[in-house]
């Protein structure tokens, strides 16, 4: 009995640095268990671990588990929740072997382990704080089989581990920019909590801001002051650290007394939240103070802080500065080295990579990462070489778990900060959240594995395989052109029969409805793509045969065609679909997937129901294009303007046409670093969206650069002999002053702000450039957050 338990002992101790489990088929029974606290002192955070575990079991079981301060008697399964090695002692003679596993575990970390004597199974959560408690019994509910009136866990439960990532949080903004959180009660915000817990979520992160506006509060169930005060009490009830974030964008504080009256409300913030760990103040986005007047402000506000938290961390992004603040903002932590500072958050819009940061931040100071994990264009992590058609209709705040690539994004710079906050808007996002926290615990986890136990503990464990592959599928959806993409419709059929088999989570789950939903909509997009992209192209058709059937009547006849909204049997049916599950998820959840139904703060925070008849073709475009065609009233005009619209993309023989931001149409651009090394492009070439109708499509997306990196694009084997003319589009969001050159030493127009309205350029290129058979453009930024260009034509004269 010694040998064995040692043996086994050593087993559990060797799994330290994995954290891994075995499972196999055989399962015990625990629907008869009793929970026993083992120690003689109890506190506030133990007891809030202890109902978390029974609450949960109870509301997926209908089981409500005993608490006990004793053994039971007779052949009843047991779980005893220990810290003190004097308790377990009592209850398991062996236990002075836990000792050498015990003192590896940390302040946060658990050892759960399964015994079974003379048949009675005695589950031990054994750890050395009432925070590795928490941890140790939401690991335990992850590995649970449930149903109506079962709980199993595996025979072969074994585990000691503690997490690799101190800082492992997530931001839940009680605001009414979220897509979601302004709708809740402390009721939902709670069991959000709890959820993030058992993944092993350690820090919950607030907002508080003085930009406030009482009118877009229309859905919040009480004041943010008040429910702010309140989440500060819950969050700190469990044993987690309360982060807030609040900008400093309210005033110039190079003025003194704008300064002092912005102090003198976040005193008043200090005295209102009962608790806060951690306080969080973004240089930018949105701000704009110097970098000596925003450390000069940090210092005098660290002085108010710890007069009511002494013990409250504080922290700094240099989000937006450009070089001349990065400069003196490095050279201010160099040379001044505050110790009222604890570390730098590298957020959004930081101007440098991750590395260049961490280099340049000296080593006393902690990094944290604030990663956007919420939005899909125009953000921190795009996604990489997204379709047109999704871009325009699923817009930045989607629902968008992108479980493979957010674990991507995690493992590229884990090693470079203390952990993470992450940045959401709402459950958008959900899945997202997850992976983070579960890779911040350990993060040689298999994605797979951490969707297995997502699956089975929220939606259904005796389906968790078929769940798995319906999220995998839905971030597989958006990878390549969607008229190629052969796995959406598949997609949908898989979540279908899950929902076909399942009807209570259709009406009840709302992470099932967020699938069910994603799968529908992405099917849609997809559907409607292809009937729009036919009807364009049956314009065209006509275009291009008006010199001969007569260009008034091909006028009037496109323009017909171009006022129907196309559409058939089955996107209405997915429509009819589309907007059930959209009503469903605002009453479950609060999901704001409309303006006029549900109160989205504007289209682009979630809006997708009222994005579900936007144009997926040119249509606006060319109605205004043949609306001032037909004014000509010459027909040799006429034709010669039809055949600029069809032939829109022709670079005549020996050119070529780029159609940059379009990843299928951009074979001359220069990626750089590329995703897979830069998943923020800072250093890399993206794909961006922006820009409405009545713009061409081509226009509403553009390659774009961010920051310092030029924008790059490599002609090979041209004509030597030949002269070349350039022809661009400069399109976008940013209205970017650019200067090019081409093979780093020709001009070919020096400092150029965008046009308004966008029109085609054309420069002449010297022979020179094009003479070696290779021309390779560099575009630089002059002005703006980056460079962007559209199209390019590059044409022999």
């Amino acid at each position: 009995m010694r040998k064995t338990w040692v043996f086994g002992l050593l087993g559990v101790v060797l799994l330290i640095s994995c954290g891994k489990i075995a499972h196999k088929t055989e399962w015990l029974d625990f629907s008869r268990t009793v929970l026993i606290s083992a120690d003689e002192d109890s506190s506030a955070v133990r007891q809030k671990a202890l109902t978390l575990f029974r609450e949960e079991v109870s509301r997926r079981t209908g089981i409500k588990i005993p608490l006990q301060k004793a053994a039971p008697k007779g052949q009843n399964p047991a779980v005893f929740v220990v810290t003190d090695l004097k308790a377990l002692q009592g209850i398991f003679p062996q236990s002075a072997d836990w000792q050498s596993a015990k003192d590896t575990l940390g302040s946060e970390g658990f050892l759960v382990r399964l015994v079974q004597t003379n048949g009675q199974p005695r589950l031990f959560v054994m750890a050395n704080t009432d925070r590795g408690v928490l941890f140790g019994l939401g690991w335990l509910l992850r590995q649970m089989n449930w149903g109506k009136r079962v709980l199993q866990f595996p025979s072969n439960l074994a585990i000691a581990t503690r997490p690799e990532t101190p800082i492992r949080g997530h931001q839940l903004a009680y605001r009414p920019l979220s897509n979601t959180y302004d709708a809740w009660t402390l009721r939902q915000y709670e069991q959000y909590i709890r959820d993030l817990i058992v993944f092993g979520t350690n820090t919950i992160e607030l907002v508080v801001s003085a930009r406030v506006n009482p009118k877009d509060q229309i859905l919040m169930k009480q004041p943010p002051n008040k429910m702010n005060r309140v989440l500060s009490r819950l969050i700190h009830s469990y044993g987690l650290a309360v982060s807030v974030w609040s900008d400093a964008a309210d005033g110039d504080y190079r003025d003194p007394s704008q300064m002092a009256k912005a102090l003198q409300l976040r005193e008043k913030w200090f005295r209102s939240l009962p608790f806060i760990d951690d306080w969080f103040v973004p240089g930018g986005d949105p701000g704009n103070q110097p970098p000596e007047v925003l450390f000069a402000f940090l210092k005098k506000l660290s002085v108010i802080l710890h007069r009511y938290h002494p013990n409250a961390r504080l922290w700094v992004s240099n989000q937006g500065f450009d070089a001349a603040k990065n400069k003196a903002f490095f050279d201010y932590l160099n040379r001044v080295k505050p110790d009222w500072l604890t570390g730098v958050v590298y957020g959004p819009w930081t101007h440098l990579s991750l590395e260049e940061e961490r280099a340049r931040v000296p080593a006393q100071y902690k990094i944290r990462r604030y990663p956007d994990i919420t939005h899909s264009v125009r953000c921190q992590y795009p996604v990489p070489h997204w379709d047109r058609a999704y871009a325009i209709m699923e817009n930045r705040e989607p629902i968008n778990p992108r479980p493979v690539q957010m674990a991507h994004i995690f493992g590229l710079y884990r090693k470079l900060a203390a952990g993470f906050v992450t940045y959401s808007e709402g459950v958008n996002d959900d899945l997202n959240k997850f992976v983070w926290s579960a890779l911040g615990w350990n993060h040689t986890q298999p994605v797979r594995k951490i969707l297995t136990e997502y699956s089975r503990y929220f939606l259904a464990p005796d389906q968790a395989g078929e769940v798995v592959k319906g999220f995998l599928g839905l971030e597989k959806n958006w990878v390549g052109p969607i008229s190629r993409n052969t796995g959406i419709e598949k997609t949908l059929h898989l979540w279908q029969k899950l929902a076909d088999s399942n009807p209570t989570l259709v009406k009840e789950n709302w992470r099932f409805q967020q699938g069910l939903f994603r799968a529908y909509y992405d099917a849609f997009v997809q559907r409607r793509n292809k009937l729009e992209t036919d009807l364009e192209n049956r314009v065209y058709t006509v275009l291009r045969e008006s010199p001969k059937t007569g260009v008034t009547d091909a006028l009037e006849r496109v323009a017909t065609m171009l006022r129907e909204r196309p559409s058939d049997e089955q996107t209405r049916h997915w429509k009819k679909q589309i907007m059930a599950l959209g009503g469903r998820l605002n009453q479950t959840i609060g999901m704001q997937l409309s303006v006029p139904l549900h109160h989205a703060f504007n289209p682009e925070r979630g809006a997708l129901l009222d994005a579900l008849h936007v144009s997926l073709n040119n249509r606006e475009w060319l109605l205004g294009v043949l609306r001032s065609i037909d004014a000509l009233h010459d027909s040799l005009n006429q034709v010669k303007a039809i055949r600029q619209v069809v032939n829109w993309e022709d670079a005549r023989p020996g050119g070529f046409y780029d159609d940059l931001g379009n990843a299928s149409k951009e074979p001359h651009l220069l990626p750089g670093k590329g995703w897979e090394n830069d998943p923020g492009f800072v250093e890399s070439a993206q794909d961006e969206f922006s820009g409405d109708p009545p713009q061409r499509l081509s226009w509403r997306d553009q390659a774009q650069t961010l920051y310092r990196t030029p924008l790059k694009m490599r002609y090979t084997h041209l004509d030597t002999s030949a002269h070349y003319c350039l022809r661009v589009i400069y399109a976008g969001r940013f209205h970017a002053t650019m200067a090019l050159t081409a093979n780093d030493s020709v001009m070919i127009h020096g400092p150029l702000k965008q046009p308004q309205p966008i029109v085609p350029l054309v420069f002449d290129l010297p022979k020179r450039a094009t003479q070696s058979g290779t021309l390779e453009l560099t575009w630089t930024r002059v002005s703006g957050r980056g460079c962007q260009v559209a199209e390019v034509w590059l044409e022999k004269r």
